[in-house]
């Protein structure tokens, strides 16, 4: 499984030939806010790609197939195939801090022409 600050790739294996799907229902939640997420795959995929995710976050997942229905009172039967619980890294600052290598120097204020200030500096 691939993840990264905002995405994550689920992948799973085909089922066996007996067990037929209609179609994979992905579910997971963040730990940010416990809001529980589906999303319908269809049953000729083996990979989903999630996105949008929480930098920084602990996320849980399940994977279900949905199969047709077992009696005749039923519209579906739905089979748990997988859990998992995974973390995103949290994000990388878009500006780097600059790497100054400055041993001294004088920072010099001026406002209308006038001197505000005059300052030495050590870094």
């Amino acid at each position: 499984t691939e993840v990264t600050a905002t995405s994550g790739l689920v992948s799973w294996g085909p089922g066996r030939p007996a067990d037929p799907v209609w179609m994979f229902q992905i579910q997971y939640n963040s730990s940010e806010d416990e809001t529980l997420i589906y999303r319908i795959v269809p049953a000729s995929s083996h990979h989903f790609l999630l996105k949008h995710l929480v930098p920084g976050a602990d996320y849980d997942l399940c994977l279900l197939a949905l199969s047709p229905a077992a009696g005749p009172s039923d519209l579906t039967a739905t089979r748990l195939l997988g859990c998992a619980h995974f973390s995103t890294p949290p994000a990388t600052p878009l500006c780097h801090a600059l790497q100054a290598h400055v041993l001294g120097g004088t920072l010099t204020v001026a406002v209308g022409g006038v001197l505000v200030a005059a300052l030495l500096v050590f870094t």
